[in-house]
């Protein structure tokens, strides 16, 4: 009877100590009453336990939310409380970053806290064991579901799943994966894949496995840039993206000149009328020279803008744009001769399609006409980029992201061409003194729409130094047109004047616009090297190439054969006999651009 008595009375005490003593777990809110010898370490962490037969819902005023982001990035939502059986879920606690943590069944363990080891104690501990360290103490593995809270200095080697770590600057470790920790101070350093680790390039968080924005700002360590954390990939833990940036170059490019038909030519200035009459100007002749018949390769300012950023809710996409301008730059070109004996002929050839021969247009002849021409050209291009970016691969260091979009092309080109006679006065044919203007334009304008893809990625090295490329292929319509116009004006020595359409190369048969579409491909690349000034800045130095298929320049629609009964004559309009020449040409050719570049760009 007495031993009855004995184990009954054993039995209800045990039982009431384990419905009373004090106890902590993982789940702790801030309104829980906590044992008095937890109380103090407590609140140095800001967290107060909960007692498992004291539970409170996570949405209750003043509690500690625990929210989780799914592998398959479903709604964020409240994670239960001892949940028996799911996935290792990334974990937030009261705003603070947390790491992968596999939910444990709660347990009641009727066990006070321990008391606070001495500086260079080494911890071994049961389940449900509460440890407070002091600087400087070595915390061994633990078995699953120990508390611990640390202080600056302690020193936490590999812990199993389920142990908490309720940490203060200062502290180091390599804990497992699925650890978790319990609002961590800024200044811990957890080095372990799918942990979070603080102390990285820039204050950064790593890790996570949804993808989903764990991070805050924790003070002097992440500062402001730690606003969203990357997606492990197949390669590893990725370094945190910005969410937004914008960026301004300056830009000096090097555009493709191109090739012309010979359009100014120069001879001695002999007088003898067979010699002007049969060879002077003309091509293939011995004793004639080529002025002009090339629009070289030249530098062109410009700028570009950049803009893009992550999407909230699906952060591995992300949206970005790039305009881009180079500047109008002109070249020039001027010929002149007074006319006098001596002085050097001027001519434009073309040919003649009624005789069948080289021929020439005389722009200056020694003792009968002055006359100077001027050709210029111009080019200017702009164009736009607008894409989506999506995360590929990554890892800390680098990354890599797939882009694909739309692409806009725009370049124009014109080349004009002047010339100013005056047939000298001493010329006794009746038309001394008269003077005439021609002025011919070819201008041309390539208009590129398509889609296009590519990759994108960089590298990091050093404490700030980064290296950044990317390669894009656009393929699309490229609509190319061209629009034509001559005149030539003649004015009498009394001052009496008329305008009659045509010039030399642009006549009635060609004038005007034109236009046609070709399939066109434009590849382009660029690469930068740069330094990150602080957490929002960086610049860098580039350069940049690209490519286009096909483009019509000015020189593609020039037709060199002339019908010369097209030609505004001294005294007027001519009749016209034989085939309607020049015609209208498209005579396509490649494109390329590169150089240079200057930037810098602001992120957050």
């Amino acid at each position: 009877m007495k031993g009855f008595k004995r184990t009954a009375l054993s039995l209800a005490l045990g039982l009431l100590v384990s419905r009373v003593g004090a106890q902590e777990i993982q789940w702790r809110s801030a309104t829980a009453s906590a044992p008095a010898a937890s109380q103090a370490s407590a609140s140095a962490s800001g967290v107060r336990p909960v007692s498992m037969n004291q539970p409170q819902p996570l949405d209750e005023a003043g509690s500690t939310s625990l929210v989780f982001c799914a592998k398959n990035e479903e709604t964020a939502r409240p994670l239960p409380i001892g949940s028996p059986s799911v996935e290792p879920h990334v974990l937030s606690v009261g705003g603070q970053p947390s790491v992968i943590a596999q939910p444990l069944q709660p347990e009641i363990v009727p066990m006070m806290p321990t008391p606070m080891p001495s500086n260079g104690t080494i911890v071994n501990s049961p389940p449900g064991t509460i440890v407070s360290p002091m600087p400087g103490t070595i915390v061994t593995p633990m078995m699953p579901g120990t508390v611990i809270r640390t202080m600056p200095g302690t020193v936490i080697n590999s812990m199993p799943p389920g142990t908490i770590v309720e940490s203060s600057p200062g502290t180091m470790g390599t804990p497992m994966p699925e650890m978790m920790m319990s609002g961590p101070v800024s200044g811990t350093i957890m080095g372990s894949n799918g942990v979070v680790m603080y102390g990285g390039h820039g204050g950064y968080i790593m890790g996570d496995e949804c993808g989903c924005n764990i991070c805050q700002p924790m003070g002097e360590v992440c500062g402001d840039v730690c606003d969203t954390c990357e997606t492990s990939s197949v390669f590893g833990e990725c370094s945190p993206r910005y969410r937004f940036w914008i960026s301004g170059e300056y830009l000096t490019w090097a555009l493709k000149g191109y090739s012309v038909t010979p359009l100014v030519t120069s001879s001695p200035g002999i007088s003898d009328p067979a010699f002007i009459a049969g060879s002077a100007g003309r091509l293939g002749q011995s004793a004639t020279t080529v002025l002009f018949d090339n629009v070289d390769t030249d530098l062109h300012s410009g700028t570009r803008v950049n803009l893009g950023f992550w999407l909230p809710q699906f952060d591995k996409f992300g949206l970005e744009a790039d305009w881009y301008f180079l500047g109008k730059r002109d070249q020039h070109f001027s010929a002149s001769s007074d006319g006098s004996t001596g002085s050097n002929i001027l001519g434009r050839p073309f040919f003649n399609v009624l005789d069948n021969v080289e021929d020439v247009e005389f722009v200056a002849i020694p003792g009968l006409l002055a006359g100077s021409i001027n050709i210029a050209t111009s080019t200017r291009m702009w164009g736009i980029d607008a894409h989506i970016r999506q995360k590929l691969f990554c890892r800390e260091d680098w990354y890599l992201d797939l882009i694909y979009g739309y692409s806009l092309f725009d370049l124009e080109d014109t080349l004009t061409i002047g010339e100013d006679l005056a047939i000298l006065p001493s010329v006794t044919n009746g038309f001394g003194g008269e003077t005439i203007a021609v002025r011919e334009s070819f201008a041309t304008r390539n208009v590129f729409n398509g889609g296009q893809v590519g990759i994108a990625g960089e590298y990091r090295f050093g404490q700030r130094w980064f290296i950044n490329g990317n390669v894009k292929v656009a393929v699309g319509a490229m609509h190319e047109s061209s629009n034509l116009s001559g005149a030539t004006t003649t004015t009498l020595p009394g001052g009496a004047s008329q305008t009659l359409p045509g010039g030399l190369l642009v006549q009635s048969s060609n004038a005007g616009k034109q236009s046609q579409n070709d399939f066109a491909v434009i590849p382009s690349a660029g690469l930068k090297v740069g330094y990150d000034i602080n957490d929002h800045f960086r610049v860098w130095v580039g350069y940049d190439f690209m490519w286009a298929s096909t483009v019509l320049r000015p020189a593609g629609t020039i037709d060199r054969t002339v019908n010369p009964t097209l030609i505004p004559a001294f005294m007027g309009p001519q009749v016209v006999t034989g085939p309607q020449r020049p015609a209208v040409v498209f005579k396509t050719t490649d494109f390329w651009a590169q150089g240079v570049n200057v930037g810098v760009e602001y992120h957050f």
